[in-house]
């Protein structure tokens, strides 16, 4: 048939019809510059072709979190070969520091205990307190570097995890040794065994203050999603051992399987909830360095409440790993979106794929999730990951840049200024050097063909001459 790189297609619908509507006639005559630009590329088309590599099919998971393990521990079970690199002593990640798991109301410790003997007792090689130096090279062959050891693997997982955001200087956190977060709340009830004590004290009152770093524009305007269940779930755990809980929040997101039954159960319990206004935020005031009351507005009644409270917790938001991400980032160039989360492929067609092929994400690297949806999220990227390693090899699209030999000077300007780490000076004879592109490294951005001093760069598909002459057409006039 027709070799498909001879196809021109032009999209009067989306780009003339729908978004010109109003003015049909206007709408014609650019649907006919479109169709004359179109007709003059097709004129100077060339036919291309997909060329395949070999797969090499051994994985990389990155992170030994719970989105981690359960992606190594899938595709183990299918007989691949799987790495697993933590950067802590043991794996586990968060689930170490958690009291129960909601919804199932598991014993967190226990579930954690449970995936790393199934890792033990498995084929995947762990390895903890390592870190990674570099990991060249592309998809189906990136050579791993790491502080102990290198190997060769065919694709990436990455499940590095989040942060949780610091509340710094709000609701007088780090003014009053009182207010606390959410996750000092879990570690203080995680050694918790009997009577409730927080840093020593029995309290009898506690009031939680929700999206403390979440839904704020100036901070981050996104909902971080298990911040209100966490509260819910810790809030039922207080009020069992007698001490009055009091919430407070602009309103609550009861995300996730049972969470709304969690929250009626909160409530049958004497949990007050207490909505409040992003205009109006709460206000905790306190005498020296403990805070005594949290003052809001109360909507219902629209009069001023002083809540009295023992401690305050801040519900705290998710954020990325700053440190962990931005390394990532620099070493596989997986895009990073506004929010500072790896950034999807598509967020409905490929939510645990990257632009980076063969890389691909688990759990919150991409963004913020409770422990159900990381463990699922673990198990879609080792599906993902298994239907594209199960074939020996893998196509590279041709609409990449190459480089005319003959034209080069080695000026070294297209290496410097490529993302993807795809151009290269190699010998071509000797002592004399050119230009080298990685098809398999390159995305066809163009950039360095736009750059190149000599012309000695074209981008296939998207030529010189191709792009002149729809210019051309599209000052031509009428057809």
């Amino acid at each position: 048939g027709l070799n498909p790189y001879l196809f021109e297609m032009i999209n009067v619908r989306d780009q003339c019809s729908w978004v010109h509507s109003d003015v049909p006639e206007i709408a014609t005559q650019k649907a006919k510059d479109l169709i004359r630009m179109g007709i003059a590329k097709a004129r100077n088309l060339q036919p291309l072709h997909k060329k395949t590599i070999p797969i090499n099919q051994s994985v990389l998971v990155i992170g030994g979190g719970v989105a981690g393990m359960r992606a190594a521990l899938d595709l183990e079970a299918q007989g691949f070969k799987v790495y697993l690199i933590e950067k802590e002593g043991r794996l586990g990640g968060v689930l170490n520091n958690l009291t129960r798991v909601y919804p199932a109301d598991l014993q967190a410790v226990e579930l954690a205990r449970t995936m790393v003997e199934k890792i033990k007792g498995s084929r995947v090689e762990v390895m903890a307190s390592t870190e990674i130096n570099s990991i060249p090279g592309f998809v189906g062959n990136f050579d791993v570097s790491t502080t102990s050891g290198n190997f060769r693997v065919g694709t990436i997982i990455v499940a590095t995890g989040a942060d949780l955001y610091k509340p710094d200087g709000e609701f007088g956190y780090g003014r009053f040794e009182n207010v606390i977060t959410n996750q000092e709340l879990e570690n203080i009830l995680h050694d918790t065994k009997g009577k409730i004590q927080i840093k020593g004290e029995s309290p009898d009152t506690v009031a939680f203050v929700q999206c403390a770093g979440s839904r704020d524009p100036e901070k981050n305007a996104a909902c971080s999603r298990f911040c209100c269940p966490t509260t819910i779930k810790q809030a039922i755990r207080l009020r069992e051992s007698g001490i009055n809980v009091t919430v407070l929040h602009r309103d609550m997101r009861t995300v996730g399987a049972k969470a709304e039954e969690h929250y009626r159960r909160a409530r049958a319990l004497g949990v007050k909830f207490i909505r409040y206004t992003p205009e109006r935020l709460p206000l905790v005031s306190g005498n020296g360095n403990r805070a005594e009351n949290v003052e809001l507005l109360e909507l219902a009644l629209n009069r001023q409440l002083e809540i009295p409270a023992d401690y305050v917790v801040l519900a705290a938001g998710m954020v990325p790993n700053k440190a962990s991400t931005d390394k990532i980032h620099e070493i596989l160039k997986v895009p990073l979106g506004a929010d500072g989360f790896f950034m999807e492929r598509h967020a409905k067609l490929g939510p645990v794929e990257t632009t980076t092929e063969g890389v691909f994400l688990a759990g919150c690297v991409s963004g913020p999730k409770d422990i159900a949806d990381s463990i699922a999220q673990g198990s879609a990227a080792a599906a993902k990951v298994a239907s594209f390693i199960a074939r020996d090899t893998v196509s590279l699209e041709p609409t990449t840049c190459v480089v005319e030999p003959a034209l080069c000077r080695a000026c070294g300007r297209c290496v410097e200024i490529c993302e993807y780490h795809a151009p290269s000076l190699v010998e071509s004879i000797p002592g004399l050097m050119v230009a080298e592109i990685n098809q398999a490294l390159c995305k066809g951005c163009g950039t360095c063909a736009s750059w190149c001093p000599t012309g000695a760069i074209s981008a296939q598909h998207f030529t010189d001459g191709q792009i002149n002459s729809m210019l051309e057409a599209l000052f031509a006039g009428e057809v």
